[in-house]
């Protein structure tokens, strides 16, 4: 533990004499930047797009001075034997390689707080000079989560690009709902704001309906009475539209539990929902602008850290500037995930509309032809799940959407169990392996 730490101490003072914090002055420079030639706007929109540019330009910031660290690190050692000098001394070789990277963390945790500190104090100027508008901003709405959702009885899960949806039709009990606790009068005031956005149409298509939002009812349902309907509330809803109701806190207490329900009031209405297309609006304290800027920084910090272990074990195999493009590609791939994720859905569904037409045209003994044949798509759609398979998907980690919408979410309501083993899996993997090599490499020059 001792070498560890050693080698840890000696990887920050070498990350100091290249400078490294330069980054952040260009940091600064490139904000301030943007932040001059934002074009005329609200206060408070340019406070929401200049949070939203601070987390970019220090996410941009931060996978690039990572990326330099990890790629010439091991190399320079080689190249100068230094490595030698180390080896040599009574430390593991995992040692060395770990103790780099503790130290590299080491650096960027600092870097990131700076950059983060630059990013904050210019968004605060912003919204102090924009005056009593731009306070808005500065208190970004906190979004609480359903702990729970349950669609009613005869629901099917149907697939809406990369999510599952629960649909309901028919019969008006079958309804969508979705369970929430804590509902206060000291976390949400007086009255409390409800937020959905679910999918909506007609079993049978009404051309005369196309343009109408559709008539629902918000149910608000205490779980102290179970059973007991406490308020009922007509609204009009568009199809994958947010949509806001609100209602008294009183509905909810004692105890702060409740549960929302969605009704259709015709059974020719079909609706689709899942857990995330209803959730609360709590009001932002004094320091929420902070602590959400916070969130986004912590989820800077996991893939600027993801990016560090992964290029730092490339370097073992390639020169300083192969390993500096591989590690760039992982992290370029890794944030293209979600795309990739969302097309391939879309390619499932035209696979499956064209087996259906293959299938029903062999009857007829009719050929039917395509651009592509639909086998080379199934090889497609199979290539790229394995691709998603070994990315890890930063898009989950991109936070810069409720910073655009001054919204704050809990980092633990973003991310399940499985989420958190499968981003832990690549940095420990790609660590572990590079352990393994380095314990049988010969570093020679």
């Amino acid at each position: 533990m001792n070498g560890l730490l050693a080698i840890a101490r000696l990887t920050v003072v070498e990350s100091l004499r290249k400078r490294v914090f330069l980054g952040i002055a260009g940091f600064g420079a490139a904000f301030l930047l943007v932040a001059a030639i934002l074009p005329s706007m609200s206060p408070a929109a340019r406070v929401s797009l200049l949070q939203a540019w601070a987390y970019r330009l220090i996410l941009f910031f931060g996978v690039l001075v990572a990326l330099v660290l990890a790629a010439f690190s091991v190399p320079e050692d080689v190249e100068t034997r230094r490595i030698q000098t180390l080896l040599v001394k009574p430390v593991r070789r995992s040692e060395v390689l770990l103790g780099k990277f503790l130290g590299f963390l080491g650096v960027m945790a600092v870097f990131i707080a700076l950059m983060g500190g630059v990013g904050l104090a210019v968004v605060r100027v912003a919204g102090l000079l924009g005056g009593a508008e731009a306070e808005v901003a500065l208190e970004p709405d906190f979004l609480v989560r359903a702990s729970g959702f349950e669609a009613g009885p005869g629901a099917d899960p149907s697939p809406y690009r990369a999510e599952t949806h629960q649909r309901v039709t028919g019969p008006m009990d079958r309804d969508l709902r979705w369970r929430f606790d804590g509902v206060t009068r000291g976390r949400f005031g007086e009255y409390v704001t409800v937020r959905m956005r679910v999918r909506l149409g007609l079993v049978v298509p009404d051309p005369m309906l196309g343009g109408e939002a559709h008539p629902l009812e918000v149910v608000v349902e205490s779980l102290a009475r179970p059973g007991e309907a406490v308020l009922r509330i007509p609204v009009g809803v568009w199809t994958r539209r947010w949509t806001t109701v609100t209602f008294p806190v009183s509905a909810a207490e004692p105890g702060g539990a409740i549960r929302v329900h969605l009704h259709r009031p015709r059974p020719e209405i079909w609706m689709a929902g899942n857990e995330a297309s209803m959730e609360l609006v709590a009001p932002g304290g004094a320091l929420a602008l902070e602590t959400n800027f916070a969130r986004a920084l912590v989820l800077v910090y996991v893939q600027v850290g993801i990016v560090l272990g992964v290029t730092l074990a490339v370097s073992l195999f390639a020169s300083a500037l192969v390993t500096l493009v591989a590690g760039f590609f992982f992290f370029l791939c890794g944030s293209m995930a979600g795309f990739l994720r969302d097309a391939l859905v879309t390619s499932e569904a035209v696979l499956k509309g064209m087996l259906e037409q293959a299938s029903a045209h062999a009857h007829s003994h009719r050929i039917e032809s395509w651009d592509f044949p639909p086998e080379l798509v199934r090889i497609a759609n199979g290539i790229t799940k394995g691709v998603l398979h070994l990315l890890p998907d930063f898009s989950q980690l991109d936070y810069s959407g409720f910073l655009v919408t001054n919204h704050a979410v809990a980092l633990t309501s973003l991310f399940d169990a499985a989420d958190l083993v499968r981003l832990g899996a690549y940095l420990v993997g790609s660590l572990g392996l590079a352990c393994v090599v380095a314990a049988r490499k010969e570093f020679t020059a």
